[in-house]
């Protein structure tokens, strides 16, 4: 079973796939020129999640409070062992949350905003899938 990204973010998100990292090792060998490389495979690859969060509430203190809790929650994911989760019609298998979630902020150091009847802000949360 897999659970969907927007249920945790919301329905204004995107998904960026990252292309997979791969490890390699490379060795010299004296008295011989140039070098021999081993590759190692696939390091899995970051799922980057971009977009808006928004909380609704009768004035801007209760939707603030309301998207703080939020915010609070989807930190919690990050304490979670791998799982799946979809995005629209992809599935991505064997996910961890990253200590990457990031709040954007604005010129003047604010990121939440009131636009009269939600509170809102926009993030970056990179997911880490272990292997693809």
């Amino acid at each position: 079973m897999s659970t969907a990204l927007t249920s945790i973010f919301g329905s204004e998100i995107s998904v960026t796939p990252q292309p997979p990292d791969f490890d390699q090792s490379y060795t010299g060998f004296a008295g011989a020129h140039g070098m021999t490389a081993m590759n190692h495979g696939s390091r899995g690859r970051n799922l980057i999640v971009t977009g808006k969060l928004s909380a609704a509430g009768g004035s801007y203190a209760a939707a603030r409070t309301a998207l703080l809790t939020l915010i609070n929650t989807i930190s919690t994911y990050r304490n979670v062992a791998e799982a799946s989760y979809t995005y629209q019609s992809d599935t991505y298998n064997y996910v961890i949350f990253t200590p990457v979630f990031k709040l954007q902020v604005d010129k003047y150091g604010r990121f939440a905003h009131w636009n009269g009847s939600d509170a809102y802000c926009f993030f970056t949360c990179v997911l880490r899938q272990l292997v693809c």
